[in-house]
């Protein structure tokens, strides 16, 4: 599914959290750069690639704190940032974008943070154990009904659709996007069923209703 998009998130998420985990003076550094921005500093998590869905909590970590740590990226150079990094903020070296205009690149972040979150809303409702049985059909038909929705309503999330809406992006770049979101939401709907095993979901809470 990530492999759709123009932008690596996945790596550039995982190449951030490594950056840091054991070096003190990267994370002092770090922290000057919040300090900077007048944040509250933030660790980065920590995103395996082999749960696919804990992408959505590393990456919204990420563009919470996206200016400090573009900031820290920046001033370590190009010989020195990850080539993935570096890729998404080389052009912003003279003149860092802000929150309020994110680059094309950058809306790529946004735009995957979006349509993750559907996906996270529906995960926890199917791994709490207040969620019964005959409630999975439901959960599941609701999510399925909301992603055809998003797919329908050129659904972009509220980054990207300003961007079109100022026009900042290039024709070319507002096509690419409307080619990729819909290839995006229905590919990952379908891994989605194949990742949550639902069946057994079920069986583990009917025995829970069981005698």
């Amino acid at each position: 599914m990530m492999e759709m998009l123009p932008v690596d998130v996945d790596n550039i998420v995982l190449k951030t959290f490594s950056e840091f985990p054991h070096a003190a003076k990267k994370r002092q550094d770090l922290k000057e750069c919040f300090e900077f921005y007048e944040s509250k500093f933030k660790e980065v998590l920590r995103h395996v690639p082999t749960r696919w869905l804990s992408l959505f909590k590393a990456l919204d970590r990420v563009l919470s704190s996206w200016g400090p740590l573009k900031k820290y990226f920046l001033e370590l150079g190009v010989n020195n940032c990850s080539p993935a990094i570096w890729a998404i903020i080389k052009d912003q070296k003279d003149n860092p974008t802000t929150e309020t205009n994110p680059t094309y690149t950058e809306l790529y972040l946004y735009f995957t943070h979006n349509f993750m979150a559907s996906f996270q809303e529906v995960l926890l409702l199917l791994e709490n154990n207040d969620t019964l049985a005959f409630s999975l059909h439901s959960i599941m038909t609701q999510f399925r009904d909301t992603i055809v929705k998003k797919i329908y309503d050129e659904h972009f999330g509220m980054k990207v659709r300003m961007a079109m809406n100022k026009k900042y992006l290039s024709d070319e770049e507002t096509q690419e996007f409307k080619k990729t979101r819909p290839d995006c939401l229905s590919t990952s709907c379908c891994l989605f069923g194949k990742v949550v095993p639902v069946r057994k979901l079920g069986v583990q809470k009917l025995q829970l209703l069981g005698p």
